[in-house]
């Protein structure tokens, strides 16, 4: 019975190793910076780096399941890799609670949760079972009971999984409600700082800014807004940047404005915007939190 119970396991942590890595290799990496695996590593491309190199691991120690006749040292690669999946995570829960874990991909962004947690100790405690009683990925003739068991574990880690659960409540609120809860998401600056850096307005403005440091920031609603020192020929002038993260709706908006008369000058934006705030609405944001 332990036997079984182990292989209903392995179907388990096998399954999700496998869709971990898939799923990190299918993201779009200009959403790395939503993660809290690039504030560890604070570099574009080494958080690319590694990004593929866990995604491609995951894939290939889940697929060894079936190529090594010996079941046991895949097992410990899994055992292994969800442990390290729960220190990571313990540590983005203290240092980065508002960035997204990454580990079903980054187009996943809601914050790290003490659920994805809970998920990596319990995928760690099964994989040490498995690997304990002689797990192995049964065969397409084994009693019905262990994929049942399988099957009803997989489904068990869905509900917990917030990704799954935010990309659900997504779907069934709909685009007409894009914002509804975004005043109470949180918008790290370090986060929003990355994103700006990131973006075509700022390389389109930042030839203006004087200093890469910012002077001030706020936030306006769903906008975290940053203002920097600039100068437009010998007039002294503020950039001022408007940066939401939210629902993966992410927009930048930036505009150059005079010091003295405080008319823009400049104005740019990209990104997803919606009728709350558009593109001609920026500046009314910039000067509503001045």
């Amino acid at each position: 019975m332990l036997k079984e119970l182990a292989s209903s396991a392995t179907i388990i942590i096998t399954t999700v190793t496998f869709a971990a890595g898939a799923s990190k290799l299918a993201t779009r990496t200009r959403k790395l910076s939503h993660t809290a695996l690039a504030s560890l590593l604070k570099s574009n491309l080494a958080t690319k780096a590694a990004w593929l190199v866990i995604g491609a691991s995951e894939i290939l120690i889940a697929a060894s399941i079936f190529l090594i006749r010996d079941s046991r040292l895949p097992l410990w690669a899994i055992s292994g890799s969800f442990v390290l999946a729960g220190t990571y995570l313990l540590w983005a829960l203290v240092r980065y609670p508002g960035q997204s874990c990454g580990c079903f991909g980054a187009g996943h962004e809601s914050p790290v949760s003490f659920s994805e947690l809970l998920r990596a100790g319990g995928l760690a405690g099964l994989a040490g079972f498995a690997l304990f009683f002689g797990g192995v990925w049964p065969a397409a003739d084994a009693p019905a009971r262990v994929w049942v068991l399988g099957m009803a574990g997989l489904c068990l880690i869905a509900l917990i999984s917030p990704e799954l659960r935010t990309a659900k409540v997504s779907r069934l609120r709909g685009r007409s409600w894009p914002n509804r809860d975004c005043l109470k998401s949180p918008l790290p600056v370090e986060l929003a700082l990355r994103t700006l850096h990131e973006s075509d307005v700022w390389r389109e403005l930042k030839g203006f800014i004087k200093r890469n440091e910012y002077s001030d920031d706020w936030r306006v609603g769903c906008w975290r807004l940053f203002a920097f020192e600039a100068e437009t020929g010998s007039m002294p002038t503020t950039a001022i940047f408007a940066v939401r993260i939210v629902r993966r709706r992410e927009a930048v908006a930036g505009a150059v404005v005079c010091n003295e008369t405080e008319e823009i000058l400049l104005q740019k934006a990209s990104g997803s915007f919606d009728s709350a705030v558009d593109h001609t609405q920026f500046p009314l944001v910039a000067e509503s939190a001045a």
